[in-house]
């Protein structure tokens, strides 16, 4: 389920250290897409992501 903390841009630390933003919500697995600062792209859930917010 999408959570109303969680913006386009939002930014947060991967579990590589990198700095990453959210890019989009994926209805289907619930998962947020992010890209990073090294353009890599990936999925996290938004408990992760307010975990690990900057």
């Amino acid at each position: 389920m999408k959570n109303d903390k969680i913006t386009h841009n939002t930014k947060f630390k991967t579990s590589y250290g990198t700095i990453a933003k959210v890019v989009n919500y994926d209805d289907a697995s619930g998962l947020y897409m992010y890209k990073d600062n090294y353009n890599n792209t990936g999925y996290k859930s938004d408990e992760y992501i307010l975990n690990n917010g900057m």
